[in-house]
Parts: structure tokens; C-alpha cells; sequence
């Protein structure tokens, strides 16, 4: 379920989302199964209700990249972007769609519910980790366990920490 509250997510706030539709199933509640964490199985993005008013939409785009959107009223206030566009040699003057999945791999991401309410969505090379209460984003990145060999899904690796929003919380969405 979804509930607002006025420091940041409540417990699994997440859905998954199986189409650019935003076509979403609620994910099932993980307690009593006496595990750390509860695999939700694969899926492309995540979407959560944050504060009652502010969309956040996490992303598996490519194995190494993860969009973040942060969307108030379910509204996009910048509809383009002149960032990211994969197989293009240069971005279009206009820009294109902020939340296009075009030239993107899409790769399957594993969603996991936490018992201590964290939701993480992970590719073969990235993770994002989301907190609550405040919110808070940490990603990771793969890394291989011996020196001089490449991550690949398959091998033995660790997660290592890329980079973190503070503990405190970093968004103010009063505003």
C-alpha cells in the first residue's frame, strides 16, 4: 500500500511497473516470511508515493545506468531532456522525451522489499537502494572479489558503494 507521510515513505511504497503505461501491481508484503529480504523478482522500474504528493520513479535503463525521477502530482515539470540519448549521434534541438525508454537496453532488474522497509532495484552491475523516513537514495556499483577481473553477473562479486545521499535526508519537497 501506498500511504502518505510528511517525512518520506512509508514501508514499501513501492510497485512495480511492467509497461511505459504505468501499468502497476502492488508488491506483496514481505512480512512474517522470517528473511532479511523478500525477492519480488524482475522488473524494469519502480514507482513510489512519497509524501502524498511526489512521485518517485526508479529506472533500470541500461546494466549500468539507473534514471531517477522525482514527479510532483504524477507531473513531469521539465518534459524534455537533452542528456542521455543512446545510437543517437547528436540530441534533436526540441530534445526528446524526458522518460523515453528508446535506444535503452531495458535489461531485467531484480526488485527486493526489505524487512526494515529499504527497497532496492539492481542490474547485473547497479543497485539503487531506497530509504525512508527520510528518503534517501544510495547506489552501488559491482564489483569483483579478485583484482583484475571483469564484474559480470555470473561471478563472485560484492556491491560497492558508488554514492549516497546523506543520512539526514536530501529532499525537501515542501517547497
Amino acid at each position: 500500500t501506498t500511504s502518505s507521510s510528511s517525512k518520506g515513505c512509508k514501508k514499501r511504497p513501492f510497485q512495480r511497473e511492467l509497461s511505459e503505461q504505468s501499468t502497476c501491481h502492488a508488491s506483496a508484503a514481505a512480512a512474517g516470511t522470517g528473511n532479511a529480504t523478500q525477492t519480488q523478482g524482475f522488473t524494469s522500474s519502480l514507482v513510489g508515493l512519497v509524501d502524498g504528493k511526489h512521485t518517485l520513479r526508479i529506472t533500470a535503463l541500461d546494466d549500468a545506468i539507473i534514471r531517477v525521477s522525482l514527479e510532483r502530482d504524477q507531473t513531469v515539470r521539465i518534459s524534455r531532456t537533452w542528456m542521455v540519448a543512446p545510437g543517437e549521434a547528436d540530441i534533436p534541438p526540441e530534445g526528446r522525451c524526458k522518460l523515453s525508454t528508446l535506444g535503452f537496453s531495458m535489461p531485467p532488474a531484480r526488485a527486493e522489499f526489505a524487512e526494515n522497509g529499504e527497497t532496492s532495484l539492481s542490474t547485473a552491475f547497479m543497485k539503487c537502494t531506497i530509504s525512508s523516513d527520510p528518503l534517501r537514495l544510495q547506489f552501488h556499483f559491482r564489483h569483483p572479489v579478485e583484482t583484475g577481473k571483469s564484474a559480470s553477473a555470473d561471478d563472485a562479486c560484492t556491491w560497492q558503494p558508488l554514492w549516497a545521499d546523506r543520512d539526514t535526508g536530501a529532499y525537501y519537497m515542501d517547497a
